[in-house]
């Protein structure tokens, strides 16, 4: 997903969960920060795509989404939640 900058458009990466469902990263976008309107493709990022959740066979959660842009590198940084204090990160190489 490529996130370029553009003036007066926002993006927001947030934890959701639903019935039955855990933690995980959604996407979604608005013209003017307040109305938004949800990725189609939405969750993102569920724990079942964490490596370490999946080696550790630990039902964690994903949360607290943080999304940092360097060059062409977008790395979004997220907590587990289970166990505490262990960070994860999916990285993306964007043209």
């Amino acid at each position: 997903m490529r996130l370029p900058q553009v003036p007066g458009f926002f993006r927001m990466f947030y934890t959701g969960s639903g019935k039955g469902v855990p933690a995980a990263v959604g996407y979604a976008e608005s013209n003017d920060g307040i109305h938004w309107n949800r990725y189609h493709g939405n969750p993102v990022l569920t724990a079942q795509d964490d490596p370490f959740l999946k080696l550790n066979r630990i039902n964690g959660v994903i949360e607290n989404p943080f999304l940092l842009s360097l060059d062409t590198v977008v790395s979004l940084y997220y907590d587990h939640g289970t166990p505490p204090g262990t960070i994860g990160v999916a990285s993306a190489r964007v043209r």
